[in-house]
């Protein structure tokens, strides 16, 4: 089982209370380290951090049809390795397009994880809950990990839930083809950029995270981006003359946004980023 281990993170300061969720009695197997994790201190001094990645399975859960036993028992096995690894951070990806490994009140639970979008656990429990726990009783901190733009990473391969973004809000989809059919929202459009402050409030309103945490938060480069949010720059161009600077000023206007919807509910909450150091992909 692949580990993503980041290189490269910028932390801003910017929430969160969580929220009980009842789950039906399942069997989990203890932690092997259920003794040692009573008594659990780990030094804050240094970041020592793991992605643990969900799009398409490649960390977690391994397959996307699981019973909700093995996905919580892989899930304890894993926080288990980073436990006797070492690690003190582990960033869990929660939204991968859209969609939802929380209990979420936006968008619908992730295909990755019940192998239909739109379908919750049976029996229900929260993965990010479950995760935060983990982390918590060994330590570490546990940042939500979001791709703030990304709807479809390959648009076709699962029917989309009729409360997904792209079903609900079509004219807010730019859609690329190239080798691989590729759709984000567009940050150009307001309501946009003002959608994915909401879900990251949410999420740092309603759960004990330590951070959020953000990757993909540029336009495509593969395939590259053409004219398909000309229009919007036309419409509403805010004064920028060139369409690069102002999509670039729309990637702003999104990390501020969600930096200071972080910082009203809890400032203590970490905000960070992946960089990609790319500036002409835009």
């Amino acid at each position: 089982m692949k580990l993503l281990i980041f290189s490269a993170i910028l932390i801003f300061l910017s929430s969160c209370k969580s929220t009980e969720v009842n789950s039906k009695s399942i069997t989990v197997t203890p932690s092997k380290f259920s003794d040692e994790l009573k008594s659990v201190t780990t030094p804050k001094f240094e970041m020592r951090g793991v992605w643990i990645s969900t799009v398409v399975n490649l960390d977690w859960p391994s397959e996307p049809d699981l019973t909700v036993e093995k996905q919580r028992n892989e899930l304890v096995f894993l926080f288990d390795q980073l436990y006797q690894n070492g690690f003190n951070a582990v960033f869990f990806q929660i939204r991968t397009e859209s969609d939802a490994l929380y209990n979420s009140p936006y968008e619908p639970w992730s295909y990755f994880l019940t192998k239909k979008q739109g379908k919750a656990p049976e029996p229900f429990y929260d993965p990010l809950e479950f995760a935060i726990d983990l982390a918590h009783e060994r330590g570490m901190e546990l940042h939500a990990w979001l791709n703030p733009f990304r709807t479809s990473h390959d648009l076709g391969a699962y029917p989309h839930a009729e409360s997904h973004v792209i079903k609900r809000h079509p004219e807010w989809i730019m859609t690329f083809k190239g080798g691989r059919t590729y759709s984000m929202l567009n940050p150009g459009i307001k309501d946009v950029r003002d959608y994915v402050a909401t879900i990251v409030a949410d999420i740092v309103r309603r759960y004990d995270v330590d951070g959020i945490h953000f990757d993909d938060y540029f336009y495509p480069y593969t395939p590259p981006i053409g004219t398909e949010d000309r229009t919007h720059f036309q419409a509403d161009g805010r004064g920028i003359s060139d369409i690069k600077d102002w999509r670039r000023d729309n990637i702003n206007l999104v990390i501020s946004q969600v930096r200071d919807s972080i910082n009203a509910i809890d400032p203590l909450v970490k905000y960070g980023i992946s960089p990609f150091g790319i500036r002409l992909n835009s």
